[in-house]
């Protein structure tokens, strides 16, 4: 729901997702996100590598 708002659009750019549930990652690839496919992952699995949080993470760490 958060990828799809217009607002979003530029960061959905910059943001990785790696999963591999490929129906959630027709979705997001759509929505302009970055998609890496992992190989021994469970379907159920998803991270998410966005600008935001790693910005954070350099700012906090």
């Amino acid at each position: 729901e958060i990828a799809r708002k217009p607002e979003n659009r530029e960061k959905n750019k910059r943001t990785i997702i790696i999963t591999s549930d490929r129906a959630l990652a027709v979705l997001l690839q759509r929505e302009g996100c970055l998609l890496m496919k992992p190989y021994n992952w469970f379907a159920h699995c998803v991270m998410v590598l966005a600008p935001d949080l790693i910005r954070y993470e350099e700012l906090t760490g």
